[in-house]
């Protein structure tokens, strides 16, 4: 009889593990500097972007309490003249096991982003961009 309900608990237990752990807020608060975009390190060129658009730097902080600051900075090359822009974007963020859901308090997009082991990988608009603590 002990067999009998001993193998069905081993399963749900075997299967629980098989899963990704949640994320405690605590271990992903912190700041993300990007590392990659598609593979490639930083300076990156946008392809086929017709201002030739190349990311210099960015960063993200996740703070404590649910929110986080982005910053960051890309090149543009229009007509000839290239120049430097800076952006910002500050907004709150949303946990769920290892995927963080960031909200633009600009202009309230969201982007997915997944943790895994000190890094936050998001991908958009066919890039795959790689943040690393």
């Amino acid at each position: 009889m002990r067999a009998k309900l001993l193998l069905p608990s081993l399963v749900l237990i075997s299967t629980a593990c098989l899963k990704d752990p949640p994320t405690e807020p605590s271990t992903v608060n912190g700041t993300y500097t990007l590392r990659t975009v598609n593979g490639a390190p930083l300076p990156f060129a946008i392809p086929g972007d017709a201002d030739q658009t190349t990311i210099l730097q960015a960063a993200i902080v996740l703070y404590q309490g649910g929110t986080y600051a982005e910053s960051g900075s890309r090149s543009m090359r229009t007509n000839g003249v290239v120049s430097v822009v800076p952006y910002t974007d500050a907004g709150a963020y949303q946990l769920q096991g290892t995927s963080v859901t960031l909200i633009s308090g600009i202009n309230s997009k969201a982007r997915l982003a997944q943790y895994r082991a000190g890094s936050m990988t998001i991908i958009e608009a066919g890039l795959t961009a790689v943040y690393a603590k």
